[in-house]
């Protein structure tokens, strides 16, 4: 297994000797939004016969939402590291005015800064925090905490270069969860 279409418009990927982990999205709609969010689905899913030459899978997929509809084309490539190139063409069908594109996410409980639980892993979570490469070519960290009450974030930038989910932490002594092995959890880079 290297991909998992999960429902909606959810999707995970992993490399070689991972576990699945961090959740990408087709679409997001008003999340975070008071108005409640839209959740898209993938309505019907078409798999090409793959081409050995090429080592690639791709996959076709109808969105549809209230708000949206569109196609996807997903080409897989699968390996030490895996790469899914997405392309879509959207089309709105009212005024959607608060949309994510490239949109994750993942599970954080807890980790050692803001550990609440009453529990003998030293951390639970599938990424450290968000990575951003800018449009000036800054590097800039933001670790991911689980508060109490809904926190946003908001970055502005003109030509960002990529931004991930990661997951930085690798040894097993930052979990010590020989089930869920946290370590072995991807990151998710765009």
């Amino acid at each position: 297994e290297v991909a998992v279409f999960q429902g909606a418009s959810f999707f995970r990927a992993r490399a070689s000797f991972q576990l699945f982990g961090t959740v990408a999205r087709g679409l997001s709609i008003r999340t975070a939004d008071p108005r409640g969010e839209e959740t898209p689905a993938f309505r019907q899913v078409w798999i090409e016969k793959p081409n050995l030459a090429t080592n690639a899978v791709v996959i076709h997929a109808l969105l549809d939402s209230d708000s949206v509809t569109g196609a996807y084309r997903f080409t897989l490539r699968p390996g030490d590291a895996t790469i899914i190139d997405t392309e879509c063409t959207l089309f709105a069908r009212v005024n959607v005015d608060h949309y994510g594109l490239a949109t994750m996410a993942s599970t954080f409980v807890y980790g050692p800064l803001d550990r609440r639980r009453d529990d003998i892993r030293p951390a639970v979570h599938e990424i450290n925090g968000l990575q951003i490469l800018n449009g000036n070519d800054e590097w800039i960290w933001r670790p991911v905490s689980n508060r109490e009450t809904l926190q946003a974030s908001a970055f502005v930038d003109t030509n960002p270069k990529g931004f991930g989910f990661l997951q930085r932490e690798r040894n097993f002594s930052a979990y010590q969860d020989d089930v869920s092995h946290w370590e072995w959890r991807p990151s998710l880079w765009i």
